[in-house]
């Protein structure tokens, strides 16, 4: 039973869990010292942007344009 709440939760939440994973992955470009973070980290605001945008949390996705 857990594990189908799980399974509802990450395909109800696969943008915010996407952006999650790819900031993850920027953070860890960054500690490595690879430029190829830049676009990675530009990525994820977009996805996050995109989340905040659906929950209607308009000032947060308005920083996500400027971060």
């Amino acid at each position: 039973m857990i594990w189908a709440a799980i399974a509802n939760y990450m395909v109800s939440h696969a943008v915010e869990l996407a952006g999650f994973l790819i900031t993850a992955l920027g953070i860890w470009l960054t500690t490595k010292r690879m430029l190829i973070c830049w676009p990675v980290v530009l990525l994820a605001d977009f996805l996050y942007l995109a989340v905040f945008y659906q929950a209607r949390l308009y000032s947060d996705a308005l920083l996500q344009i400027f971060s």
